[in-house]
C-alpha cells in the first residue's frame, strides 16, 4: 500500500516538473512597443503591435516577409503620427485599419521585417481621417494624406529585448532538480 502511495506521488511530482517545464513553451500574446523616426518629411509615430509570441520562433506569418493581406497573425495594432503638416495634424490606425502586414524575424527577438499595409497591395482602406499608412521598405512605414500625397516616411527603431537571464535559467534548473530529487527520495 505504501509503494502504491510512493508511486503516486513521484508520478506527481514528475507531472509537476513537466508542467513546470511546459509552461514557458505555451503560446502567448506578445506586444512589440513601436517606435519610429521621422527619415522624410515631418512628424513622430509611435505606438504597439500584438501578435502571438510563437511567431519569433516559426518565421513570422510567412516565414520570408512579403506581405500578408490579412491581419489574423495580429491581437492588436495601435499607432499615433503627430506633427503632420495636413489636418488634424495628428491620426491614430488601428487593427481595424489595416489591410496587410509583414513581419520577418531573424534569431533570438530581431526582426528584419516588420510592416504595416493599407490600400495597395492590399485593397483599399484609410483610417477615419481619410490617412493611409504603407510599408515601403523592411522596416520603413510611409504616411499618405487624405489628398493621397506622401506626407512622411518612418523608420522602425528596434528594442533590445533580453532573453531570459541566466539567474532565472538557474532558478529553473535549482527548482526542476529539488523536484526531482524530492520525488527519488520519497520513491526509495
Amino acid at each position: 500500500m505504501e509503494a502504491r502511495r510512493s508511486s503516486a506521488r513521484v508520478a506527481l511530482a514528475l507531472a509537476a516538473c513537466a508542467l513546470l517545464a511546459a509552461a514557458g513553451a505555451l503560446a502567448a500574446p506578445y506586444t512589440y512597443p513601436l517606435n519610429y523616426v521621422t527619415i522624410n518629411g515631418t512628424g513622430s509615430a509611435s505606438g504597439s503591435v500584438t501578435f502571438d509570441d510563437s511567431l519569433w520562433t516559426t518565421g513570422g506569418t510567412n516565414g520570408n516577409g512579403t506581405v500578408i493581406c490579412d491581419t489574423s497573425g495580429i491581437i492588436s495594432f495601435s499607432l499615433t503620427v503627430t506633427g503632420l503638416t495636413v489636418s488634424p495634424y495628428t491620426t491614430s490606425f488601428t487593427k481595424a485599419d489595416l489591410t496587410g502586414w509583414s513581419f520577418r524575424p531573424a534569431g533570438g527577438r530581431e526582426i528584419i521585417d516588420l510592416n504595416f499595409f493599407m490600400g495597395s497591395p492590399c485593397g483599399s482602406s484609410s483610417n477615419a481621417d481619410g490617412f493611409v499608412i504603407r510599408g515601403v521598405d523592411p522596416l520603413s512605414l510611409e504616411i499618405y494624406a487624405p489628398t493621397g500625397a506622401p506626407l512622411a516616411e518612418f523608420f522602425l527603431q528596434q528594442l533590445s529585448i533580453p532573453a531570459l537571464s541566466q539567474w532565472g535559467l538557474a532558478a529553473l534548473a535549482a527548482l526542476l532538480a529539488a523536484a526531482g530529487a524530492l520525488a527519488l527520495r520519497r520513491f526509495a
